[in-house]
């Protein structure tokens, strides 16, 4: 049923562009604190955040499925990438990264945030006895948070630093589809690389569908 509706909806679309759905507008705040060092050798630590929007899975809890799109909350578009953006804090201070979720209702309980943090190194190798990494990411924190809970205050701790992620409900009123997506795609890093044949763009028009 799910498919002929996709295949109806994609037939007609706008018609189900102008359909009018109860939404729900979050904002996402993610604070980082350093909070000891991440290498003995350096003085200050250099954090990269990568902050998703993904499906549910529904095989078990905590699964998620595809990647919707990369909140511009995160510090680039792949974090994984080298010598990507990063921020650059000295123990005790810290960075506060902004962002909104704005979907359905009934899209937003079946929707995750996937939350990454890394701490980076960027030395260069020397020759001889000593051997320094080059851009070394060293895992902080990894989490899913499941928007289907509302409005959430977390705090989580990683090696180096703290993270506490704020969501908060700013609004709720109806919003026809077309609205809700240019909306939300202004939070989003920009998708343009097909992945196994698809886009990010693509995997959230249809997990929007999916679940109205």
């Amino acid at each position: 049923m799910k498919r002929l509706a996709l295949i109806l909806c994609f037939s007609l679309p706008s018609l189900i562009f102008a359909k009018e759905v109860e939404t729900l507008i979050y904002n996402v705040e993610v604070k980082i604190t350093a909070n000891s060092y991440g290498d003995s050798h350096d003085s200050t630590n250099e954090y990269k955040l990568d902050l998703r929007l993904q499906a549910k899975n529904g095989l078990y809890p905590g699964d998620s499925g595809n990647t919707l799109g990369v909140l511009t909350a995160s510090h680039s578009s792949n974090i994984f990438k080298f010598f990507g953006d990063y921020e650059r804090l000295q123990i005790g201070e810290t960075t506060t990264r902004i962002s909104k979720v704005i979907l359905p209702t009934n899209v937003m309980k079946n929707t995750l945030l996937k939350l990454t943090l890394l701490e980076d190194d960027f030395t260069v190798p020397v020759p001889g006895p000593c051997c320094i990494n080059i851009n070394n990411d060293d895992l902080e924190v990894k989490k899913l948070i499941d928007l289907a809970s509302s409005e959430q205050n977390i705090v989580f701790f990683g090696e180096s630093a703290k993270v506490e992620v704020t969501i908060k409900l700013i609004d709720q009123k109806l919003m026809n589809l077309k609205d809700i997506l240019s909306e939300q795609k202004d939070y989003l890093y920009n998708d343009s690389v097909l992945s196994l044949g698809s886009t990010k763009e693509a995997n959230l028009y249809r997990h929007i569908l999916e679940n109205l």
